[in-house]
C-alpha cells in the first residue's frame, strides 16, 4: 500500500514540475530583441563616434592649415618689407629678413602640402598650392631682381620702379590667393564645426533612442518574467494542493482497503468456523449411524454363518 501511494504521487509531481520549469516562448524573442538592440546601439555608437572623430580631425587640420597660411603670408610680407626697406634706406640689415623669408617660404609651403595629404579636398588644395608655389616663386624672384638691379639703394639712389611695381603686383596676387585660401578654410571650418555638432547630436539621439527602446523591451521582459513567475507559483501551489488532495485520497483509500481486508478476514474466519461446525455436527452423526449399521451387519453375518 505504501508503494502504491508513492507510485500515484510520482507522476503528478513530475508532470507539472517539468512543465513549469520551461521558459515561456514569449521570453525568448524579447531577450533576443534586447540583445539585438544593444548590439545595434553599440555598432551605431562606434560608427558615429568614428565619424565624429574624423570630422573633428578634419576640423583641427583646417585650423592648422589656416595657421600655416597665416605664417606663409607673414613670411611673404616679411620678404616684401625687407626688399622695400633695403631699396628705401640702403641698409643691408633689411636683406637678412628678406633672405630668411626667401629660404623659408618653401618650408612652410611643404608643411601646407603635408597638412592636405589626408584632407577631403586634397585635389583642389594640391592644385591651389601648386599655383601658390608658382606665383610665390615668381614674386620672390622679382623682388630679388629689384634688389640686384639697384646699384645705389637709398633715398638718393635710383630704384627699379618698373621692376618694383611688377614685384608688388606679383606679391598682391600671392596675398590675394592666400586670402582666398584662408576664406575657404574659414568656410570649411564652419562646415566641419556643423558636421561635428551634427554627428555629436546624432550620436546622442541614436544612443538615447536605442537606450529608451532597450529599456522598454527590458521592462516588457521583466513583466513577462513576473507573469511567468506568478504562473509558475500558481502551478506549484496547485500541484501542492493536488498532492495534498491525492495524499488524503490515498489515505482514505488505504483505510478503506484496510477495513475491507480486515472484514474479509473476519468473514473468512466465520465461514471456516461455520463449515467446521456443520462438518462436525452432520458428518459426525452420519459416521456414527454408519458405524452402527456396519456393526449390525457384521453381527448378522456372523449369526448366519454359524
Amino acid at each position: 500500500e505504501v508503494s502504491l501511494s508513492a507510485e500515484r504521487k510520482r507522476p503528478v509531481t513530475e508532470g507539472p514540475a517539468a512543465s513549469s520549469a520551461r521558459v515561456p516562448l514569449a521570453v525568448v524573442p524579447v531577450t533576443l530583441a534586447s540583445i539585438a538592440l544593444l548590439l545595434v546601439n553599440a555598432t551605431l555608437l562606434v560608427i558615429n563616434t568614428a565619424g565624429t572623430m574624423d570630422s573633428n580631425a578634419q576640423y583641427a587640420r583646417s585650423y592648422e592649415i589656416k595657421r600655416s597660411l597665416t605664417a606663409f603670408q607673414s613670411i611673404v610680407t616679411t620678404a616684401e618689407s625687407g626688399q622695400r626697406g633695403y631699396l628705401l634706406t640702403g641698409q643691408t640689415a633689411y636683406l637678412e629678413p628678406f633672405a630668411r623669408a626667401a629660404r623659408t617660404w618653401r618650408t612652410e609651403l611643404n608643411r601646407l602640402r603635408n597638412l592636405t595629404v589626408e584632407s577631403r579636398y586634397r585635389e583642389q588644395r594640391t592644385k591651389d598650392l601648386n599655383e601658390l608655389e608658382a606665383m610665390t616663386a615668381s614674386a620672390v624672384e622679382r623682388l630679388r631682381k629689384t634688389i640686384s638691379d639697384a646699384p645705389q639703394p637709398g633715398a638718393s639712389g635710383q630704384a627699379d620702379v618698373v621692376g618694383t611695381g611688377r614685384a608688388t603686383a606679383s606679391m598682391d596676387r600671392v596675398r590675394a590667393l592666400v586670402d582666398r585660401l584662408m576664406e575657404e578654410e574659414d568656410t570649411r571650418i564652419e562646415a566641419l564645426r556643423g558636421e561635428v555638432l551634427h554627428d555629436m547630436w546624432l550620436t546622442v539621439g541614436i544612443d538615447v533612442f536605442t537606450t529608451v527602446l532597450t529599456v522598454g523591451v527590458l521592462i516588457g521582459l521583466y513583466k513577462l518574467l513576473r507573469r511567468y513567475t506568478a504562473a509558475r507559483a500558481r502551478a506549484e501551489n496547485a500541484l501542492l494542493e493536488a498532492n495534498q488532495h491525492l495524499n488524503l485520497e490515498v489515505e482514505e483509500r488505504t483505510g478503506e482497503l484496510t477495513e475491507l481486508s480486515q472484514h474479509l478476514i473476519r468473514v473468512a474466519e466465520e465461514e471456516k468456523a461455520k463449515i467446521a461446525r456443520e462438518l462436525h455436527d452432520t458428518l459426525g452423526s452420519n459416521l456414527t449411524a454408519i458405524n452402527m449399521d456396519l456393526n449390525w451387519i457384521s453381527k448378522r453375518l456372523s449369526t448366519e454363518n454359524a
